[in-house]
């Protein structure tokens, strides 16, 4: 630190002062990692110095209660519950991508005027603050239909998506894009919740056909782009 002299003390005074909120700024920033090894595990810190994830050897718990010791990652949310866990027990290192057979001539008949649940995913926690849902329905001449979704957040409270219209005559695949954190308040490592597709005939008197929709995906909103109302 420079030292003061009656020299030129008001230059001196002003060099203290700048080397002092460099000093500062050094203290604020957070330390750069670019290489290290360890031992056993490390720990994750957020800004308050709390755990949000460990890194190495795990001491897992199992549904049942019981304890296992593996090695990965684990990463937790602000209330301490498990939101991501990748270990060289259990896979996620590298996982195997799996698509499902299915009948395409297989559809749901919606006649009701009033919306039918026909299709209902259940993730037991949300790994994401976005969900991504593809629902491919058909209209018989001169009926008219709508989709839309709806979810049972964990405290069993529904919430609805925007819906879709489908004229007669026609067929078509109808995306959802869903911020559930803006729709219904939901954080990542809530507990089990429940999307369920809904059909109604608007006009006519001929059949909705629902098919079978693709599997669900839930990933972050932003990265999805997903909005509060599905649409």
């Amino acid at each position: 630190m420079p030292e003061i002299t009656p020299a030129d003390p008001a230059a001196q005074i002003a060099a203290w002062k700048r080397d002092i909120e460099r000093r500062l700024r050094n203290l604020e920033q957070p330390n750069q990692l670019s290489s290290a090894s360890f031992v056993g595990r490390t720990r994750i810190l957020d800004g308050d110095g709390n755990t949000i994830g460990v890194l190495g050897e795990l001491v897992v718990t199992e549904p049942g209660g019981a304890t296992s010791d593996e090695t990965g990652v684990l990463i937790q949310n602000a209330g301490g519950a498990d939101v991501f866990l990748a270990t060289d027990q259990r896979g996620l290192i590298t996982p195997v991508p799996q698509f499902e057979w299915r009948r395409p001539q297989d559809t749901v008949i919606v006649t009701s005027a009033s919306y039918v649940d026909v299709f209902q995913a259940i993730p037991v926690y949300m790994t994401g603050t976005g969900i991504d849902a593809l629902v491919a329905i058909a209209t018989d001449a001169a009926t008219d239909g709508n989709v839309r979704l709806k979810l049972t957040d964990p405290s069993g409270t529904n919430h609805f998506s925007s819906a879709r219209y489908l004229p007669g005559s026609s067929s078509d695949y109808y995306r959802f894009l869903w911020d559930l954190e803006a729709a219904a308040g939901m954080e990542v490592g809530d507990g089990t919740f429940f999307v369920t597709v809904q059909v109604r005939r608007t006009s006519g008197v001929g059949n909705v056909h629902v098919f079978q929709p693709l599997p669900m995906i839930v990933r972050d909103a932003g990265y999805i782009g997903a909005t509060p109302t599905g649409v």
